[in-house]
């Protein structure tokens, strides 16, 4: 019997996400609902480098730059530009480039 079972009783084929919340959405309270919706909602404000991270931050252009001359142009130890660029890049104001250490902005 199995699944044929289910389908006799109603169920409904589930294949992702967007298959379960029609179902559950309208046994939602509307208060609930809101802040659901609130919460997927990315922010429109896009986070500022700290000081020390505008230091990396200014030293790149449109064309990508290599992670030695941003460590150069900084002025700052190796080790510290690579936690900044990776502060940097979780803000989501700069990417790696593919394939050798190069990064850009983000074009968002």
């Amino acid at each position: 019997r199995g699944p044929n079972a289910l389908i006799k009783q109603g169920a409904k084929l589930v294949e992702g996400v967007e298959d379960i919340l029609p179902e559950l959405l309208p046994q939602l309270e509307s208060g609930f609902l809101a802040h659901l919706t609130s919460c997927m909602t990315p922010p429109a404000v896009r986070p500022e480098p700290d000081e020390l991270e505008h230091r990396v931050y200014r030293c790149l252009t449109w064309e990508a730059v290599h992670i030695d001359d941003l460590i150069e142009q900084s002025g700052l130890p190796a080790a510290e530009v690579s936690g900044l660029l990776l502060g940097l890049e979780l803000k989501g104001l700069l990417r790696q480039l593919p394939a050798i250490p190069m990064f850009g902005y983000n074009e968002r």
